[in-house]
């Protein structure tokens, strides 16, 4: 079994499967790292949606269940943390690892995984860490969760180097919970490479494979070979710890027949640690351990055990109905000998080795599972703080859009022309324009030190921009008392505003260029009014941009609706042009009347639920909308996000119940604005 493959590596993993020949195989499917899962994790989402994404991924990679490594320790990695604890804080998710790897642990059960979560647990490699391996199986709270290489986590701080077996103390912890099973990674004396999807240990050697020589002759390798063996002698139960060395970082695989000698003889073991620096046999418990393996508890660690280990029930029994996958020995003196050259191996029934010699070659099986899941896990729903978002998009257009700084003597005066010009704009529909009020501006912010108020207008082209500007201009802002205006948008384009306002002034207008800008004085009954000459468009302008918010009743509705509007408000560039910000009378393309453009949007008409194709739950009793321009792309897509985040940081029990987004299947406009890339 390949223990640890990353979902985007599964191909390369099964490819490589598939040159394996004999054997069946099979792999774990490495998750607790990735940005999804924790995101998912730190937004608060349901035990059910983690639950799908862990079961699709084990589905979709074809393996055998999960596996985690070092959660959350890749980010700590990034922040250049060299010991991550369990319950140290992951950078930017504010997780710990504790809680990551029990959401996975949970997960594994309830979606039917047999083999339990498969955890690599924080600081491998690290004196003292059989503090970390303790507390990691206390948290799984009696869930079943099998420890990975757990050889490299049994080193205490005793000694004059500061490096000691524990060996001892974490067998009597695994002895108290059978929920926990474990594998050994024991350290052979040989020449190996290091290879691991631990990256802090990995990046601390060099990335790749690293050549490697565990020496009985070195007081740490030795340590390490001594606690493996304490590991494996000192569990009672050959069921609950399984023969690996973590190849090929504490040895190669070829190494296994020599490590089962080692089990199976107390005489063997001595004669190593004969050979072993006298300081090792001051901080282990070997020498003290008398146990041996017998031929059957072999079995029990690497067949029947592993078999219940994943689930299976057709093998690692010798009885009718199994798959006659068998190994015959010879027994004999030389045990490592014995194990290196069965007698006989049969595959699915067929010989395919003889004497230690391969003697026909027949293709395995790559072994995989179906965990449970919701099969309709991409069409589901979003949910935050308890309100619903669709997942969907909103779909919006290119625009020709300007804007305009009015000021007045006082801001009544200013707001007073601006709402005026900003009439019976709410729609290009039927008023030509969309336009609204962007923001105010205090004296110390306008040209001439008075109140102003910014105005964005938005058309369909940049001669309809043209047109409804000026058009505004004199009807609306011209007239009202106090009145001046400037350029606030340094576009592609210009409209010469002032070469149509100027003629009102009848020859008796003036201008005046300051810092190559020039400006119209127009006389009139209070004085002067003074206005820019050129305004800047830009045709990069976005029209469209929209959130349905859906709630219970009107009141909660517009709550809501109102609360968004007024975090839209406070982004810079874009605005909301109906009524308010906000349109009851959402439309569709289209009517059954000859001559209608747009209808009413019936699919989200309360009113009509049972007598139409309604989008509408059935607690659904009021659907208010709001549209945004803006200046730019990302304008509007900020205004979006702002006020998705204030609907739903109000809850559905004072505000809506449900967000989605109005759209043409994308074949209106090019700016698809995803709410679930919103999301706070």
């Amino acid at each position: 079994v390949e223990p640890a493959m990353a979902p985007h590596h599964a191909l390369q993993t099964h490819l490589e499967f598939n040159d394996v020949p004999i054997i069946d195989k099979g792999a774990l499917t490495v998750l607790g790292n990735d940005d999804f899962l924790l995101g998912m994790l730190r937004d608060g989402e349901t035990d059910g949606a983690i639950n799908d994404y862990v079961a699709q991924t084990v589905e979709n990679t074809r393996s055998l269940g999960l596996k985690c490594i070092n959660p959350g320790g890749v980010e700590a990695f990034k922040e250049n943390m060299r010991a991550f604890g369990l319950d140290d804080v992951v950078p930017f998710y504010g997780l710990t690892s504790r809680q990551i790897f029990q959401a996975l642990q949970k997960s594994t059960q309830a979606v039917g995984i047999a083999h339990p979560l498969h955890l690599h647990m924080n600081n491998l490699g690290l004196a003292g860490n059989i503090d970390t391996a303790l507390a990691t199986i206390d948290a799984a709270q009696g869930l079943p969760l099998h420890l990975a290489h757990v050889q490299f986590y049994a080193y205490g701080k005793e000694g004059k180097n500061g490096f000691s077996s524990a060996g001892a103390l974490f067998a009597e912890k695994i002895n108290a919970n059978k929920n926990v099973s474990v594998d050994v990674g024991q350290v052979m004396f040989s020449d190996t490479v290091t290879i691991s999807s631990d990256v802090l240990k990995q990046f601390n050697s060099l990335p790749g494979a690293i050549p490697y020589v565990y020496k009985i002759s070195n007081y740490y390798n030795a340590i390490q070979w001594a606690a493996g063996l304490e590991l494996f002698l000192l569990i009672e139960n050959p069921e609950q710890v399984f023969f690996t060395t973590d190849h090929p970082n504490g040895g190669p695989f070829t190494t296994y027949p020599e490590l089962f000698a080692l089990l199976m003889s107390a005489d063997l073991r001595a004669q190593h640690l004969a050979r072993l620096p006298a300081e090792v046999l001051e901080h282990t418990t070997l020498p003290s351990i008398s146990r041996e393996y017998t031929l059957y508890e072999i079995a029990q660690m690497s067949r029947s055990g592993a078999a219940k280990l994943f689930g299976f029930v057709d093998r690692g029994r010798l009885s009718p109905g199994a798959v006659a996958d068998i190994a015959v020995y010879k027994p004999g003196r030389d045990v490592a000998g014995m194990f290196r050259r069965a007698a006989l191996v049969f595959k699915d029934g067929a010989l395919v080795v003889r004497d230690g010699q391969v003697s026909h070659y027949t293709r395995g099986k790559t072994l995989h599972i179906r965990p449970r899941y919701d099969r309709q896990i991409t069409k589901r729903d979003i949910i935050r703080n308890g309100v619903t978002i669709d997942d969907n998009f909103a779909e919006a257009f290119p625009m020709s859009g300007t804007g305009i700084l009015i000021t007045a003597p006082n801001a009544k005066w200013a707001r007073q022309a601006a709402l005026t010009m900003t009439g019976f704009a709410t729609s290009v529909i039927g008023c030509g324009c969309e336009a609204g009020i962007d923001r105010e501006a205090p004296p110390e912010e306008t040209p001439d030190g008075r109140p102003g108020v910014r105005v964005l207008l938005f058309a369909m082209s940049s001669k309809d921009a043209e047109k409804q500007l000026v058009n505004r201009l004199g009807q609306c802002v011209l007239t009202c008392p106090g009145s001046a205006v400037y350029s606030t948008v340094a576009g592609e384009f210009e409209i010469k505003v002032g070469d149509a306002l100027r003629q009102f002034g009848d020859k008796w207008q003036m201008s005046k260029v300051v810092d190559d800008r020039r400006y119209w004085r127009v006389p009139v009954m209070d004085g002067e009014f003074f206005c820019e000459g050129k305004v800047g468009l830009t045709k990069k302008s976005v029209g469209g941009g929209n959130l349905l918010i859906m709630g219970a009743d009107w009141d909660k509705t517009m709550r809501a609706t109102e609360a968004a509007v007024s975090a839209i408000e406070c982004v810079a560039d874009a605005i909301a042009p109906f009524p308010g910000g906000i349109v009851r009378s959402g439309s569709k393309v289209g009517s059954k009347y000859k001559g209608m453009s747009a209808s009413t949007n019936d699919a989200y008409c309360p009113t009509l639920r049972g007598v139409t194709k309604s989008e509408l739950d059935a607690d659904i009793g009021c659907v208010l909308e709001i549209v945004i321009d803006g200046l730019t792309d990302n304008a509007v897509r900020e205004a979006m996000r702002a006020g998705l985040h204030a609907i739903i940081d109000m809850g559905p029990e004072q505000g809506a119940k449900r967000v989605g987004a109005g759209n043409y299947g994308g074949k209106l406009g090019p700016f698809h604005y995803h709410l679930k890339e919103l999301l706070p």
